[in-house]
């Protein structure tokens, strides 16, 4: 893990939300590994409809993911859909599924 690995709240995560005028936060967690997802369907505003989820990391694990504890994830144009929260969680399923992460760091985190 990075000496960069950075850790969010859920409170830190709904301000980051509010401030991209995110659709939806969706909390995910894999056993002890747990991530805030923001979901914006029009991340640059306009007409543009571009599709974003922010990973934000509410616990140390994810570093086969990502090496800061965030991570951009653009999926490209609105098809006008209306995505639930568990769309989004299907899709980072998919985008994990090949990766190897631990759940180590959480335990050690918990016995001390």
């Amino acid at each position: 893990m990075s000496q960069d690995y950075k850790t969010y709240s859920v409170n830190q995560i709904a301000k980051i939300s509010d401030k991209q005028n995110a659709d939806r936060i969706v909390i995910y967690e894999k056993g002890l590994l747990k991530a805030g997802l923001v979901f914006t369907t029009n991340y640059f505003g306009g007409t543009t409809n571009i599709l974003h989820v922010g990973f934000y990391a509410l616990s140390v694990g994810w570093s086969s993911y990502t090496e800061s504890g965030y991570k951009s994830n653009f999926l490209g144009e609105s098809s006008g859909h209306k995505y639930t929260s568990n769309d989004i969680k299907e899709w980072f399923d998919s985008q994990i599924k090949n990766l190897e992460l631990s759940e180590q760091h959480c335990i050690q985190g918990t016995l001390f």
